[in-house]
């Protein structure tokens, strides 16, 4: 397991280009889909291309975004592509969202098995950058986390949901 990743039509996954950068052989990534277990269940799907967004900057993590075609297409009963979000759809701070992934849920023990999934409230840019740093925060960035519920080791490429739609990927923090 390097990283998450959503399925968002029959041929193509959304997850984060630093999963997949520097470039690899697409042939050496592959997908399970259809089961919330890590390491079972499911099918397992090889993809054929592997797309970084053009202007991602692997220094900064910012549009940190790839798409990943896959050579057998995502189908069967547990397998649903995530509805995205409109083009310009902004977050309202404080709003619960959700981020589902196969990370650590403690800093230093092994990734679970069972896919994971915690609630958490987006947050201002203004008290984002006094955790981080204001030099860390792109325009296309989205902050969202509280003390003792977040993303961690392993969520990277992961969904950011709300309304049952995907708005974000996890990337850093």
């Amino acid at each position: 397991h390097i990283c998450g990743a959503s399925v968002i039509s029959r041929s193509w996954a959304l997850t984060a280009a630093h999963c997949l950068f520097p470039s690899r052989d697409p042939k050496t990534i592959t997908f399970r889909a259809g089961s919330s277990h890590r390491q079972n269940g499911g099918r397992l799907h090889v993809a054929t291309e592997i797309v970084l967004h053009p202007e991602y900057n692997p220094a900064l993590f910012d549009n940190d975004v790839a798409l990943v075609r896959v050579q057998q297409p995502f189908v069967g009963p547990d397998v649903e592509a995530i509805l995205l979000v409109p083009e310009n759809y902004e977050p309202v701070i404080g709003m619960r969202t959700l981020v589902l992934g196969w990370g650590r849920t403690l800093v230093h023990t092994d990734l679970p098995d069972q896919l994971q999934a915690v609630e958490v409230p987006i947050v201002a840019k203004i008290a984002c950058a006094k955790l981080w740093s204001v030099d860390l925060l792109t325009s296309n960035m989205i902050c969202a986390g509280q003390i003792g519920r977040d993303s961690c080791n392993g969520d990277s490429g992961g969904p950011l949901v709300t309304g049952g739609r995907q708005f974000g990927i996890v990337s850093w923090g």
